[in-house]
């Protein structure tokens, strides 16, 4: 599992993840949560909502992803 914060506020952040003598089987889910910097949760409204994204993965050892301004991501991949 990879937690990766994008603390830009205006730009999406392009990142490689390399594995080096590692192989991912698959990855299995790329979670988003993305709201504005004042959004909130409360009993009556949810602002703030994880997304599942997909991408695919390049090779078995590397993979990209790109992640939107203001953001907290986390990548779940199932190694070998």
């Amino acid at each position: 599992v990879f937690f990766i914060v994008n603390k830009d506020l205006e730009n999406t952040q392009h990142c490689e993840i390399n594995l080096g003598d590692f192989s991912a089987e698959k990855v299995l889910y790329h979670t988003e949560l993305k709201a504005p910097l004042e959004a909130k949760n409360t009993l009556d409204s949810q602002q703030v909502v994880p997304v599942t994204r997909s991408f695919e993965a390049e090779t078995k050892s590397c993979f990209t992803v790109d992640f939107k301004p203001a953001s907290w991501n986390m990548i779940c991949i199932d190694l070998l």
